[in-house]
């Protein structure tokens, strides 16, 4: 019974992290004020154990005069070569694209509390 207590405290505490997480993308996709195309120049394509495929697409995208590369990260999204897509950039360094790593977080703190939430639940029936 304790236990179950401790687990959802620790629940809530991972959601209100997910929370803090979400705020900061909030915050930081301010800096990224600037909507670019890039184009897919290849796709990298990786097979795990289970036989389920993950792509990482390399791309580039103009400003200015000047180009630059991108990559999307692996994710099971296929894009194929000359595809098109759209990036938000900070204006000031057109270098730096948006990759939402603080919504990655929060997403990996909220599928932890539900999952010590729903734990919570099997261990106070015991």
């Amino acid at each position: 019974m304790r236990f179950s207590i401790f687990l959802k405290i620790l629940s809530i505490a991972f959601f209100i992290l997910g929370c803090v997480f979400l705020v900061l993308q909030a915050i930081d996709n301010k800096n990224y004020d600037k909507e670019v195309t890039a184009v897919v120049t290849y796709v990298e394509s990786h097979k795990s154990d289970d036989g389920r495929y993950t792509y990482n697409a390399h791309c580039k995208y103009k400003v200015g005069n000047k180009e630059y590369t991108y990559e999307n990260g692996w994710s099971k999204v296929r894009y194929k070569e000359n595809d098109e897509i759209t990036i938000r950039i900070n204006s000031d360094y057109p270098e730096k694209a948006n990759k939402h790593y603080y919504k990655l977080a929060a997403i990996v703190f909220y599928f932890l509390a539900v999952m010590l939430f729903l734990a919570s639940f099997i261990d106070s029936e015991r």
